[in-house]
């Protein structure tokens, strides 16, 4: 087969007959198990040829994680291509646009699981010390009723306020910011954050107190999480301590949602470990949980 540059070719044929291969065999990725291909009177494959040829694979071929510039930069290094290029060829084909890190789209998700769990956390421990402040949960206490049964009571309505608040928020996200994300993944972070705030009431004396342990117990969490670095960069023991925080299961669930149209097998697990994590801190704050009036 010959044929001129000038010329534009294009192979018909029924599924199977070899077209994809010859194109593949034509730019130097496919194994010709006999012949040989020559392009601009160049052996197909060879350094020389792929400077001189252009191949549009028919399946995507770029990396939905890299920005534009990074998409770029890694086949120039592959050709051998000077990166002081990279610039030019982005402009060239209008896409400076688009060359801007998806900050959003790689936080976004990460700060869907953030938002709930914090405010949840906060909201559940002030609103305990106010239920002991003003007697009630005093009151509960001296009945009858399992300590258990009375934080779960607790647990049920502020629930019900957790779906209410997670509903609203992923709704904005879901809708004018874009971003796919399953919403029950981030009302389970909620939970978690609602059942942690119950648990820890128990060692504050004040809402001032309570309020403190926002910054004690959720900014470490906060920082080995992944979202200012990725777990996998961190030394090793940060990385340790960050697969020992349910924090980090919740933000690893909400980024796979966001990137996997399915449920794959890490994503479950991230979500049963911090779903493991709502009855295990309302066991905790049952066992701590004391009365403070005789």
């Amino acid at each position: 087969m010959h044929g001129r540059v000038r010329l534009g070719y294009g192979p018909v044929g029924p599924s199977g007959s070899g077209k994809s291969t010859l194109m593949r065999a034509i730019v130097g990725v496919q194994r010709v198990a006999a012949g040989r291909v020559q392009v601009l009177g160049l052996p197909a494959g060879s350094i020389t040829a792929r400077a001189r040829v252009g191949y549009v694979p028919q399946a995507r071929s770029i990396y939905g994680d890299l920005t534009v510039h990074e998409n770029i930069a890694y086949f120039a290094s592959i050709l051998g291509a000077p990166r002081s290029q990279i610039g030019d060829v982005i402009t060239a084909v209008s896409l400076v646009d688009d060359d801007q890190p998806e900050v959003f789209n790689r936080i976004g998700p990460m700060l869907l699981a953030l938002f709930p769990f914090t405010v949840m956390f906060l909201v559940t421990s002030v609103a305990m010390l106010r239920e002991r402040s003003t007697g009630t949960l005093e009151l509960l206490l001296s009945t009858p009723t399992a300590k258990l049964d009375i934080l779960v009571g607790y647990a049920l309505a502020l629930g019900f306020a957790t779906i209410v608040q997670v509903g609203l928020v992923t709704a904005l996200v879901l809708g004018p910011l874009g971003p796919n994300i399953h919403g029950s993944v981030t009302i389970v972070d909620a939970l978690m954050g609602m059942a942690l705030g119950l648990f820890l009431s128990a060692f504050a004396n004040t809402e001032f107190q309570a309020v403190q342990f926002l910054p004690a117990f959720v900014l470490p969490q906060l920082l080995l999480c992944g979202l200012f670095t990725t777990r996998d960069n961190m030394a090793p023991l940060l990385r340790g301590l960050s697969n020992a925080l349910p924090l980090s299961y919740a933000v690893d669930g909400v980024s796979r949602a966001s990137t996997s149209g399915t449920w794959t097998t890490a994503l479950t697990l991230d979500l049963a470990i911090v779903v493991a994590c709502v009855p295990l801190a309302l066991t905790l704050g049952a066992a701590t949980l004391r009365r403070r009036t005789p």
